[in-house]
């Protein structure tokens, strides 16, 4: 206004002037926002972060999923699905090859999950963890992680020496109080459920 700033002195999305006894000069700016973003999958299998909260509550035939636990004898993970993904988290996407989605965005998500799936926004050195190509692969050295993919950072399968490790996706909880997957309602859910609480 009357070239200050006034986003400072704004309540909410208000801004109220007192009394106006002169001309006063209003320039707004308005952040058009994409209610979604679009994805089309270049492989079944892929690592995805966004900048954007997502929901992919209503998408029909793409299916986010993060990592939820480890089978050292099997080397293999646990995926479950996930609705809501908040901004940079680390997600498995499957899907259709070429077929493009509409992702609906989403201005909040106070979600919290014990992802082993660390979201990259931009692209990445890294020199412990697993880059994904088809399966999860140790790092050799060192690997560069493209912008808006993951890479997963399991310390006990790379302290143990697992060069690679396949996904087992899930389809969710298919047991009551099954919070890890894993087909039986016991006390590592609870545990589970507690680390998840915390945030760890």
């Amino acid at each position: 206004m009357n070239g200050l700033n006034v986003l400072r002195y704004m309540d909410g999305n208000s801004f109220t002037i007192d009394e106006i006894d002169s001309d006063v000069k209003i320039v707004a700016t308005f952040d058009l926002s994409n209610p979604y973003i679009t994805i089309t999958p270049s492989v079944s299998l892929q690592t995805f972060c966004s900048e954007e909260n997502l929901n992919f509550s209503e998408v029909n035939g793409l299916t986010a999923y993060i990592v939820v636990g480890y089978k050292p004898s099997a080397k293999e993970l646990l995926l479950t699905p996930v609705i809501e993904v908040p901004a940079g988290t680390g997600v498995l996407l499957k899907g259709e090859v070429g077929a493009t989605y509409k992702v609906p965005t989403l201005l909040n998500s106070d979600y919290s999950y014990n992802n082993a799936l660390v979201g990259v926004l931009n692209e990445t050195e890294v020199t412990t963890g697993y880059v994904f190509d088809e399966l999860f692969k140790a790092v050799d050295g060192s690997a560069v992680v493209p912008t808006n993919t993951a890479y997963l950072l399991l310390p006990a399968a790379t302290e143990s020496g697992v060069n690679e490790l396949k996904c087992y996706l899930t389809d969710g909880p298919s047991v009551k109080g099954d919070i890890n997957g894993d087909g039986h309602a016991d006390i590592s859910d609870v545990v589970a459920l507690v680390n998840l609480i915390l945030g760890s």
